[in-house]
């Protein structure tokens, strides 16, 4: 390649200068498929982001083994065995607007595959509680399981992550991605054989119609990110509200109760509300695709 002296020509200098330009680009391309295609962009946060407390308490250690899955990234494409669209079979976790939603679901609902409406009351059952194995909710959890599945995991897990941003009220924590994964973890260590589906709380019209969701009403956006993230780590499938599959609601004025937050309907007198976020929460469960 070099000349008969030892030199390299001006053409020889110039081919090696272009092969180590491409190979420098091939690189920089390959590092950017490999890391996603873009730079991390930080998730929806109001104002700055939500206040964060300083952590009182950590979760205890799980009595279960909480499998994380062999390899990051999406659950592959999920269908249901026809066997297990059974009434009153498949379990959901979350709060009061969770328990209102399952209320409609089962005045609409043909199949009514979810746990009944009655007895189950997670009333105030935000985040923060789901994520404490020693909170007393998991003893609601499990006399559910007892109760309609005889001990045996639900075909079927729904879970809505709640979380009260108002700090004029008692049940005020602000939460973390890191909180919202360790209770869906502690879902899965409760009842490992079950799918689960992971949705934000149904949305608003106007977003700040409900005061627990935060400056701006953020609340909701911020945790859908966050169910975006869980699904991406393989922790759960898309439910509602989640990577593109239509959230419920939105709830208004006509569908909301006095507060703004819950729906109207059922336990929170006349209206429609209940019967239209269970409306369309059939609309999603009771349609997925059978195996």
């Amino acid at each position: 390649m070099a000349g008969t002296r030892g030199r390299f020509t001006r053409v020889e200098i110039g081919l090696v200068a272009s092969i180590l330009l491409t190979s420098s680009v091939l690189g920089v391309v390959i590092w950017r498929l490999s890391s996603g295609g873009s730079e991390p962009t930080a998730a929806f946060s109001p104002q700055g982001g939500f206040p964060l407390p300083s952590r009182s308490h950590r979760p205890s250690p799980s009595p279960f083994p909480t499998p994380s899955p062999a390899s990051p990234g999406k659950l592959p494409k999920v269908t249901i065995p026809a066997a297990d669209f059974k009434q009153n079979t498949w379990g959901y976790v979350g709060c009061s607007n969770t328990h209102d939603t399952l209320a409609g679901y089962q005045m609409v609902s043909s199949l009514r595959l979810f746990w009944p409406y009655a007895g189950y009351r997670i009333e105030g059952q935000t985040v923060d509680k789901w994520e404490n194995l020693n909170s007393p909710v998991w003893g609601l959890f499990a006399a559910e399981k007892q109760k309609y599945n005889g001990g045996k995991d639900p075909p079927v897990i729904w879970i809505q992550a709640c979380v009260d941003l108002d700090p004029s009220e008692g049940n005020y924590h602000p939460v973390t991605l890191s909180d919202v994964e360790q209770m869906v973890r502690n879902v899965r260590a409760a009842a490992p054989t079950s799918i689960l589906f992971v949705s934000p709380l149904q949305s608003y019209s106007p977003p700040t119609l409900c005061p627990k969701m935060g400056p701006g009403g953020g609340e909701i956006a911020q945790m859908t990110a966050w169910m975006h993230t869980v699904v991406a780590e393989g922790l759960a499938y898309p439910g509602p509200g989640v990577d593109g599959i239509p959230n419920l609601g939105p709830l208004t004025v006509t569908t909301a109760f006095t507060d703004g937050c819950h729906p109207n309907g059922g336990d929170h007198g006349p209206g429609p509300g209940v019967d239209f976020l269970g409306g369309q929460l059939a609309a999603f469960f009771d349609n997925l695709p059978k195996s």
